[in-house]
């Protein structure tokens, strides 16, 4: 008794089909015409074939080998579709337009808000109302009446210190050993 196990998958017929274009041949205008193959160069395709996938008769193979036109006409190219029709062009259109539509946001907020509000907090500060003559200014406040004792003072100041002036035109040496002693006193 032998027992023989066969490998899996081995083949147990073939059956193969051959479909051949029809061959281009210029006519007498010299326009290219599909023209069906002569039977001795089928005859030719199909012994190849039977080589090239190890045909076998006793196996129970079969080929066929047939001729016939792919395509009757060439397909004409695709009209061009226009820049602004593809579908690229829409994307980055869009992306384009929601850029621009934030830019313009942005300048509309730095204009509107953002550029008042800095002007506000960094414009110089509003100038004091004008005294009638010097000394009102300096020693009022604005919302406040003169008073007569207050002005009589403020003006022997200003004498006292037109004085003090003239005298340091005249003898500068003289103002500036007054001031060194000053100077020396409030050291000690």
């Amino acid at each position: 008794m032998r027992h023989v196990q066969q490998a899996p998958g081995g083949v147990r017929r073939l059956s193969v089909a051959v479909v051949v274009n029809y061959r281009q041949q210029a006519d007498a205008k010299g326009k290219l015409v599909a023209e069906a193959l002569p039977p001795a160069l089928l005859a030719q395709i199909q012994n190849l074939t039977k080589e090239a996938m190890g045909f076998s008769a006793d196996r129970g193979d079969s080929i066929n080998v047939v001729n016939s036109p792919f395509t009757a006409e060439r397909e004409k190219a695709a009209p061009e579709v226009p820049l602004w029709k593809q579908p690229d062009m829409i994307e980055l259109g869009k992306t384009l337009a929601g850029y621009l539509l934030l830019a313009v946001l942005a300048l509309f907020v730095w204009f509107k808000v953002a550029r008042p509000i800095l002007r506000r907090y960094t414009s110089p500060p509003l100038p004091a109302p004008e005294a009638k003559d010097e000394t009102e200014a300096v020693l009022l406040p604005p919302d406040e009446p003169a008073n007569p004792e207050i002005l009589r003072l403020a003006a022997k100041y200003e004498s006292d210190l037109a004085l003090v002036r003239d005298a340091a035109q005249r003898d500068p040496r003289l103002v500036a050993s007054v001031i060194k002693n000053w100077i020396a006193n409030d050291n000690r």
